[in-house]
């Protein structure tokens, strides 16, 4: 799994990387670029800042090449569907503590199914765009 932080910050794709993509001159390169120009218009509008996030794109590349995973770990993980204060949130037991008996009882799906996620936590983003550079040539 990974979150869609790992699509923030320094892996988002700015004006040095787009014009990147778009001299690489392949019709996969401008696609990649005129398809999210919708994306780049709501991250503008979110932050300020001219940039793409492309978690979808991140997912895919670290399905490919694993190695662009530099920190990741085995987790038991929820999706919070009955609360009051978020609804498809994603809930990661990072610190272990869904098998203490106090929160056992919220933690008792995971628990049960004994099934933990693979969370990725740290993008090796230079990598990373160099995957995505290599995929649009």
């Amino acid at each position: 799994m990974i979150g869609w932080q790992l699509s923030r910050g320094e892996a988002v794709i700015d004006d040095q990387d787009v014009a990147g993509i778009l001299a690489l001159q392949t019709p996969r390169a401008e696609f990649a670029v005129r398809s999210n120009s919708t994306a780049a218009n709501s991250y503008y509008t979110q932050t300020g800042q001219h940039g793409i996030a492309l978690p979808d794109p991140i997912a895919m590349a670290l399905l490919l090449h694993p190695e662009l995973s530099l920190s990741s770990g085995m987790h038991f993980v929820e999706i919070e569907t009955g609360s009051e204060l978020t609804r498809g949130m994603t809930v990661v037991d990072r610190l272990g503590v869904g098998a203490d008996p106090r929160n056992r009882g919220i933690w008792s799906g995971a628990l049960k199914q004994a099934k933990k996620t693979n969370v990725c936590w740290t993008l090796d983003v230079a990598g990373w765009k160099a995957a995505l550079m290599e995929a649009l040539a």
